[in-house]
């Protein structure tokens, strides 16, 4: 995959939620690459997602697991516990430059 990233000049890797491992997020972190992961409907599965390390999530009900994810926040400073690397909220991506999509 990084060869293809570097040749396409990608800016990020978006895979399938659905078949993300957190040992695949953590090479990405690990090699400094920005990952997405789309389509997280469940506000559980972008809880995990996020605290493995993605940048972010697509969903297709972004008001739904920003509440989900908010509502974990607070329950984790509840418990004094550390929380994971969340982005503020499922914000507009804006245009990024090509990605590539990894199974």
């Amino acid at each position: 995959w990084r060869e293809e990233v570097e040749r396409l000049g990608c800016s990020s890797l978006n895979f399938n939620s659905k078949l993300a491992t957190q040992k695949q997020v953590a090479a990405l972190n690990a090699a400094g690459q920005e990952c997405y992961s789309y389509t997280v409907n469940d506000g559980a599965r972008a809880w995990e997602l996020l605290q493995w390390g993605v940048s972010g999530v697509f969903a297709d009900c972004p008001a739904e697991i920003e509440a989900y994810l908010q509502g974990q926040e607070a329950l984790v400073r509840e418990k004094g516990q550390g929380l994971p690397r969340v982005p503020s909220a499922i914000d507009g991506f804006g245009a990024p430059p090509p990605t590539i999509s990894v199974p």
